[in-house]
């Protein structure tokens, strides 16, 4: 998704004279080793133009005919930088010309380019891991001793007094929308994860020093469009979603939007029923590059059965780290109880508007990164065992991938992601001719409401 604008800086530092070809009309003398640095300052001055530029945002399928030009271009740049990756440095010079030259033109149309079947990223700037992988393995970017997001949104989770006497409608609110809050946040790196192939799936269990668990299972139930489903029962909350990555390139930044849902239930009261809305990160790449959250693109979370909802919005104009909103009770007169303020890499404060109540702090990212800090502490506190019990278990599927990528061989991690994703289009032409259906392992579609949800028993082997 991200390959146009991560420009690697590589090859030898001696100095070159070499011909750098910017246009079909023109060729241009240049010092082989300052082509990328004068590239990219070209592309930051044109980009910081376009960015201030209200781009024009149109229903992709109304462009889809306009983009094929685009898209077939940046394609095409990429390619050409994935196979000069070790060539001379000229020919990486030329290429990165190209690909830069793409890009601007692409900003320059302002239009959102779909970026869904991109499958052009240089190996070197794909993550070591799956899109299945990145609530668990991936680095949190509040900092690197910071335990993964899914650990702290189960920790939340299991502080949340389900079943005692006393508990509130509103303390329970609170308590899932504090558990909510700590799965969200944008992705530390620029990397892009690997696109997961049709039926991969992740699996793990995760164990608390108490002896509750949570079990997880991921897996990849549609190819076009890309949809993932997964499902986690804990000793008190069962949780479930979907989530469709759409990726737009948008001027001088590509936008991630997630369309889907999370669902937080708690079977012992019934079913109650938590339910949020997926929020939106960008890749930005001025005045740095860097990911944040969309600034003021709203996420809802609501609970009928509670009878209160929530509105945030992330990243507003003090700073984005932000997280602002308000918790409404449903109903008659449908008014603010609580407003909501802070930073999703620090404390998160629900103030009630009711003058005689404290202000109730429902997340803390502070006490989270102070566990990973301290030597051993996280592995007293909870453990995580993924399970490889499946053939189609993310770890194996892409094996050989990952273990190029850890010795820097990337000719052979090329080499073993094309041999994965040629494996997948040849099963998929294999059950298109045999006229075979195929159905994933642990998830069913519901027709009904249009929704995968989890199988009571697998329905293949």
């Amino acid at each position: 998704m991200m390959s146009m604008m991560c420009f690697p800086v590589c090859g030898s530092p001696e100095r070159r004279r070499a011909v750098v070809r910017v246009d079909d009309d023109a060729d241009v003398e240049a010092d082989a080793s300052d082509v990328f640095f004068d590239a990219r300052d070209a592309f930051d001055a044109r980009a910081s133009a376009l960015s201030s530029e209200q781009p024009m945002m149109r229903d992709v399928e109304d462009d889809h005919d306009d983009d094929n030009g685009t898209f077939a271009a940046l394609s095409r740049a990429s390619e050409r930088m994935e196979r000069e990756s070790r060539s001379n440095l000229a020919a990486r010079a030329r290429a990165t010309a190209t690909a830069i030259k793409a890009v601007l033109n692409a900003a320059a149309s302002k239009k959102s380019i779909d970026l869904t079947s991109f499958l052009g990223t240089p190996i070197r700037w794909c993550s070591r891991y799956s899109v299945l992988r990145i609530a668990t393995d991936s680095v949190s970017p509040i900092s690197k001793d910071m335990p993964s997001r899914t650990f702290r949104m189960y920790e939340m989770l299991r502080r949340v007094r389900v079943d005692a006497v006393d508990s509130t409608a509103e303390e329970r609110f609170l308590g899932v929308l504090g558990a909510f809050i700590a799965e969200c946040e944008p992705p530390r790196s620029l990397k892009k994860p690997l696109n997961p192939v049709l039926g991969e799936t992740a699996m793990h269990t995760i164990t608390f020093a108490d002896g509750s668990s949570f079990e997880c299972v991921w897996e990849q139930v549609s190819h076009h469009p890309p949809v993932t489903a997964n499902f986690a029962r804990g000793p008190t909350f069962v949780v479930a979603g979907n989530v469709q990555p759409k990726p737009h390139l948008v001027g001088a930044h590509i936008e991630v939007a997630l369309d889907g849902y999370v669902q937080f239930v708690i079977p012992s009261r019934g079913n109650e029923t938590y339910e949020a809305s997926m929020p939106t990160f960008e890749w930005r790449f001025l005045p740095r590059w860097y990911a944040r959250m969309k600034p003021n693109a709203p996420v809802t979370f609501a609970c009928a059965r509670t009878g209160f909802r929530a509105e945030l919005t992330y990243g507003t104009k003090y700073g984005c780290h932000r997280i602002k909103g308000a918790v409404y009770a449903l109903g008659a007169g449908n008014g603010v109880v609580y407003t909501i303020d802070g930073r999703y890499d620090g404390e998160v404060v629900a103030t009630p508007t009711r003058s005689d109540e404290a202000p109730k702090t429902i997340y803390d990212a502070n006490e989270f990164l102070h566990i990973g800090q301290c030597a051993g502490r996280a592995r007293e506190h909870w453990m995580m065992v993924k399970r490889h019990d499946d053939p189609r278990d993310s770890d194996t599927v892409w094996r050989e991938c990952f273990e190029a990528m850890d010795r820097n061989d990337w000719d052979a991690a090329r080499a073993a992601k094309k041999k994965v994703e040629d494996n997948e289009r040849v099963e998929r032409r294999a059950r298109a001719e045999r006229g075979d259906i195929w159905r994933p392992k642990y998830f069913t579609h519901d027709t009904s409401t249009g929704r995968w949800v989890r199988n009571d028993v697998p329905t293949m082997t």
